[in-house]
């Protein structure tokens, strides 16, 4: 709990902080809500948030722009940044080297390292298009970008690579979701189903539902969930798949639009309209407004920090921030 009021703290001077129960099994968990009102945040609609290794929080505000939380303050890019051209972001990620990609709707990719900031744009590299959904980083330091139109690229640091479904067995060119697993493989969910590509050998899935795949996590142990759309929850362990869905599970909605896993290997999955999930082994534990101090059903993404802390971006409610002790 120490760690969890320190992170606190360095988020902002004074917020309302106040424990609940969910369902009277977690009395020792606490809620917080980070908002335009109460805090640096420019804006209450927040598409994902990423970690950077210093524990820094950079924040996708869909409309906003960027943000970073750093020790308590706050620090904004936005369109009229230079570089940063639209303010609607939809993806962020990490590289192992602390670099960060961003990915806008509309405004290409960018890239920022130290104090520099880089664009790339059709306009100005082999990026295949400007709208950018999801991002992944492979073990040789390739930067994966899924696009809403252009397909999938790879960027090596030099040259974008592009594959689509003219050219490759790809599904289609709209990338929601894309992950890497322990063995190098780059799973790729596009809006018509699942695939993979490993060392140039791609792999299709036409067991599982064909429709968008908004959502990848591959585990620590080699796990991989896929979250669909409209679909539910596809799990694979091993060879093996099973879907999770209203009719055979705790869900009470089909549409997951973001997968994480915590440090103790509990799976956080939101549930756009009906709150936030979690898996405990074969257990699931939902949380609304209705039981718990999550204020919103529609959330966009969840993410962990490195003190375990469920970080859940939501559409107008800001962030919520959850610690389970």
């Amino acid at each position: 709990m120490k760690k969890f009021i320190a992170v606190l703290v360095l988020i902002i001077f004074l917020l309302s902080f106040y424990g609940c129960t969910s369902s009277g099994d977690n009395s020792s968990a606490k809620w917080e809500n980070l908002t335009a009102e109460n805090s640096g945040l420019p804006g209450n609609s927040v598409r994902a948030v990423a970690f950077d290794k210093n524990g820094y929080a950079w924040i996708a505000g869909y409309g906003e722009g960027l943000s970073v939380l750093k020790n308590g303050n706050w620090q904004h890019y936005k369109n009229d940044t230079v570089n940063f051209k639209d303010n609607r972001i939809y993806t962020i990620l990490v590289s192992r080297e602390d670099t960060k990609w961003i990915g806008t709707f509309g405004g290409g990719l960018v890239k920022i390292w130290d104090d520099s900031i880089k664009l790339f744009s059709k306009n100005n590299s082999g990026l295949p298009d400007d709208t950018i959904y999801s991002l992944a980083e492979d073990k040789s330091g390739n930067i994966w970008i899924g696009t809403w139109g252009g397909g999938l690229a790879k960027f090596d640091g030099k040259t974008f690579s592009v594959f689509n479904s003219n050219n490759s067995p790809l599904l289609g060119n709209k990338i929601p979701s894309l992950a890497v697993d322990s063995s190098n493989t780059l799973w790729i969910g596009t809006i018509n189903g699942l695939c993979n590509l490993t060392d140039g050998v791609w792999g299709t899935f036409p067991d599982l539902p064909q429709s968008s795949v908004y959502s990848l996590c591959v585990t620590r142990k080699n796990k991989v969930y896929a979250g669909y759309k409209y679909s539910g929850l596809a799990i694979r362990n091993d060879e093996n798949w099973k879907i999770l869905n209203t009719s055979n599970s705790g869900l009470k909605s089909s549409r997951i639009y973001s997968i994480v896993e915590s440090n103790d290997e509990n799976i956080w999955i939101s549930v756009f309209g009906n709150g936030v999930a979690v898996l405990k082994g074969d257990k699931i534990k939902i949380f609304t407004p209705g039981n718990s101090p999550l204020q919103n059903e529609y959330i966009f993404s969840v993410a962990a920090d490195r003190h375990n802390n469920i970080w859940m971006c939501s559409l107008k409610k800001g962030i919520f921030i959850f610690n389970e002790e």
